[in-house]
Formats: C-alpha cells, sequence, structure tokens
C-alpha cells in the first residue's frame, strides 16, 4: 500500500501503478481542477480507480483518488490558484508571503475539506500499524503541521519520500515551524541525510537528499 499525499495530476500515482502494477495507491488531491487531471490521466492510461471499500481489498490494485486535504485538525482550507500555473495552488494562509506568489497572479481561490493527518489511516480504512511500501508528501507547504501527525504512519512506512518547501518564509516557519525541523532531523535517521541546518541554508543536495530553489527533497528507506 502506498499514500501520495498532493497527488498533483496523478503522475506519481501513474508511475507506481506501471512499476508496480499489484500496488494499492491512495492519491490525495485537494484542489478541484487538478484532482480533475488526476482522474483524466489515471483512466487516460487505464489505471484501475478504486473506492474506499474497494481499497480494502489487497486482491484489487488500483488507485483511490481522493479529492481533500491533508492538515492537522481537518479544517477547510482556502487555496489561492494561479490560472497561468494551474498546478500550482497554495494554502492562502502561506501563498502571499511565498517569494514567487505575486509573479505568478494567484487570483482565483477555492475552499477545500482537509483530512485530519493523526486519521489518515482511519479514513482510508486501514489498521494503524499497517506498514505501508511507501508514503510520499509534496503539499506545498502542508508539512509544517501534517508530518508531526503522522508520526506513527511515517514510522510504518518502508520508504518516505517528499518535499520540504523553504520558501515559507522564516518568521512563518519559526512560529509554525518547528515540527518541520524535528521532522527534516527524524528523515537523517531514516538514511536521508538532510538535516535542518542544510535545509535552513538552502542548499542543494545530492544523491538520496537533494534540493531545488529553496526546497529540500528527501527519499529514504527503513533504517538498518
Amino acid at each position: 500500500v502506498v499514500v501520495d499525499i498532493g497527488g498533483n495530476i496523478g503522475d506519481t500515482a501513474l508511475l507506481l501503478h506501471l512499476l508496480n502494477p499489484s500496488a494499492r495507491i491512495a492519491s490525495i488531491e485537494p484542489v478541484p481542477e487538478t484532482y480533475f487531471y488526476m482522474l483524466w490521466n489515471l483512466e487516460a492510461n487505464r489505471v484501475p480507480l478504486l473506492s474506499i471499500s474497494s481499497f480494502q481489498n489487497p486482491a484489487l490494485p488500483g488507485v483511490l483518488p481522493i479529492n481533500a486535504g491533508v492538515s492537522a485538525d481537518g479544517r477547510n482550507i482556502t487555496f489561492l490558484i494561479a490560472p497561468g500555473w494551474s498546478k500550482k495552488a497554495k494554502d492562502a494562509a502561506l501563498a502571499k508571503n511565498w517569494r514567487h506568489a505575486n509573479k505568478r497572479g494567484y487570483s482565483q481561490n477555492v475552499t477545500v475539506a482537509t483530512i485530519r493527518a493523526s486519521r489518515l489511516m482511519n479514513v482510508l480504512k486501514l489498521p494503524v500499524t499497517l506498514r505501508l511500501a511507501m508514503l510520499k508528501i509534496d503539499c506545498e507547504g502542508c508539512e509544517r503541521e501534517a508530518m508531526t501527525e503522522l508520526a506513527d504512519v511515517i514510522k510504518h512506512s518502508n520508504r518516505l519520500a517528499g518535499e520540504i518547501h523553504g520558501h515559507i518564509p522564516h518568521a512563518i516557519r519559526g512560529k509554525q515551524g518547528m515540527p518541520i525541523q524535528k521532522n527534516i532531523t527524524d528523515t537523517s535517521t531514516r538514511g536521508c541525510g538532510a538535516t535542518w541546518e542544510r535545509c535552513s541554508r538552502e542548499e542543494l543536495f545530492h544523491k538520496l537528499c537533494y534540493g531545488h530553489a529553496a526546497n529540500t527533497m528527501f527519499e529514504c528507506g527503513v533504517p538498518l
């Protein structure tokens, strides 16, 4: 089982399905337009689409698409959308502070429901202690609050991959970003090689942990 937080247009889910056709993949994408493209891409590539009930059956591989966000408390979140960058939606509470936000013309918004991160496995109707083949988190800043709530899921994941968004300004990181600092440190113990000091200096990484612009990518396996 794979959980993909920040499914975008379905590229990760599609790739994982092609690499492992027997996998069950839950792909979570909050923005309705982007979610539509996810469904389109999965359908166009003949990927089986699962429901919550069929997702429970190990004999039924495919992708469970979910149109929702992930947050620490399950609140509704308003996303800003740039029509010219339609796959670049941002949490409105953060987007106005991102360095490139004004350049991309975030002129539209949409409010969506979110799943409380600590209840994610319950929503998927999976055992809390189920060992995931992979957990991917690339959610344009939601990792600042979701990763701490996902601590148990992370602990039971064979592989962890995602992106820490350094565009969140230091003022916000100082107030809300401490869980990220802890979880970046935790990824280091998983073999990622990333540290908070490196991430805060916005250095570039190679091998298993690398970054671009002010973001840090991470990918780690089970510790020895």
